[in-house]
């Protein structure tokens, strides 16, 4: 049954509870209960003028995710908690999309949150767009020294010199554009955004920025999580390399490479506050590289 989501009550500026669904929202989790609440509850609190659902996917947690989740149905109407035992990104996003009854999808992460009417912004400018990004804010969530920002706030840039880039926790686009493209590769450790993205534009997908939505975003706090992030991205930026080459996307390049070395080894003189944390990215990036190149004895850096 579609109602109002945290808007007035029906008859009084609510929603026809017969309108149709309109935009699903996906959320793939897995392992999330510590942040999936502050999300979950800046879903709650859209004021939408149409009706939606929202998507949550359990992947394989081992936590209480799915009781949190569930915790938050009487909060939104339309609701859904489904769990997917095939551990992957892709795998839960594939699944949540087959669920998914709205012509407009918008997937976020668990552990971000979306600002204030977010939804109607995505879903005006999925009237325009086939596939839409959101800007990114570091600095609601993260303290003052990893409030670095990710993202220009006014276009969609380039990734690894090759094609424009929609991180998955952004991306908004249309039902017909996704099944379109096919869904999420499942054969990716990491990095199956930026394929589907890719892939979005070889067919031909139109894409643009969705003016007035602002995605707030968690950085890893520690040195050691930031360092597996990059590192786990890195090694993805070789299989896309892989699978692109033949397309046209170029090496990284070993200027990047010694770029990455020199930053560390500046942060490392300077020793200043959170040093590690810092440094722990860029060498994440390289290890992540050199890794995977030897794995797949193909030089990418």
């Amino acid at each position: 049954m579609a109602v109002a989501h945290n808007a007035d009550e029906a008859g009084e500026g609510g929603l026809d509870e017969n309108e149709p669904i309109r935009l699903s929202v996906i959320i793939k989790v897995r392992n999330g209960e510590p942040y999936l609440a502050g999300q979950l509850r800046s879903l709650a609190e859209q004021k939408c003028s149409f009706a939606w659902e929202l998507i949550v996917v359990d992947n394989g947690s081992t936590d209480a995710t799915a009781e949190t989740a569930r915790g938050f149905q009487s909060q939104v109407a339309n609701m859904k908690v489904l769990s997917e035992p095939l551990v992957g990104k892709s795998y839960a996003l594939n699944t949540g999309r087959a669920a998914a009854s709205g012509e407009y999808l918008i997937l976020v992460d668990a552990d971000d949150e979306v600002g204030p009417g977010y939804l109607e912004a995505m879903a005006a400018a999925l009237k325009q767009y086939e596939m839409v990004s959101s800007r990114v804010d570091t600095t609601l969530l993260n303290p003052p020294w990893a409030r670095e920002e990710l993202l220009p706030p006014d276009r969609i840039t380039v990734f690894l010199n090759y094609l424009p880039y929609i991180p998955g926790s952004l991306i908004g686009i249309r039902a017909s554009a996704w099944d379109k493209i096919g869904g999420f590769a499942t054969d990716f450790q990491s990095a199956e955004d930026v394929d589907f993205t890719w892939r979005a534009q070889w067919a031909g997908i139109t894409t643009g920025m969705a003016s007035g939505a602002v995605l707030h975003f968690r950085r890893p706090l520690g040195a050691w999580g930031n360092f597996r992030r990059a590192r786990y991205y890195a090694r993805a930026h070789v299989q896309l390399y892989l699978r692109y080459r033949p397309l046209g996307q170029p090496r990284l390049g070993v200027p990047e490479e010694f770029r990455l070395v020199k930053e560390s080894l500046g942060e490392l003189i300077r020793h200043e506050r959170y040093w590690q944390w810092r440094i722990g990215w860029n060498l994440g990036l390289v290890e992540g590289h050199l890794e995977e190149s030897l794995r797949n004895r193909v030089w990418y850096p």
